[in-house]
């Protein structure tokens, strides 16, 4: 009896290690969009991943591909998405939190790109 109890529970718990779908190009890209609205400001820019606080996602980690986006130009981008929830608290200006890493992301076609990516805050100081 207690097998018949353990057994699903530990395929259930293994069934949770299980990696997530990676995201397709349209999910990326609308993902992307959700943040930084302009058009102009999502050229070079693989992924955002956000951390709500103060009633907005004021905490964003970036990934770009700096062969296409320059450092300035993401943190430039980063500071327009700030200053559109000034509202909310938010600094004028985004604050990278530690330096960009550089590493590499996989494609949806399954290939690898060399990538930076840098956690920016837009809590004021």
């Amino acid at each position: 009896m207690r097998a018949l109890v353990l057994l699903p529970t530990a395929l259930l718990a293994l069934a949770g290690c299980a990696a997530p779908r990676p995201m397709t190009d349209a999910e990326r890209a609308i993902a992307v969009g959700a943040l930084f609205q302009p058009p102009a400001d999502r050229p070079g820019i693989h992924g955002i991943f956000g951390v709500e606080s103060y009633g907005y996602l004021s905490n964003l980690e970036i990934t770009y591909f700096p062969d296409e986006v320059s450092d300035a130009e993401v943190m430039a981008r980063a500071d327009r998405y700030c200053r559109r929830h000034k509202d909310k608290g938010a600094a004028d200006t985004a604050r990278s939190r530690g330096a960009p890493s550089d590493g590499t992301v996989t494609l949806s076609d399954g290939t690898e790109r060399a990538a930076r990516s840098v956690w920016i805050t837009c809590t004021p100081a």
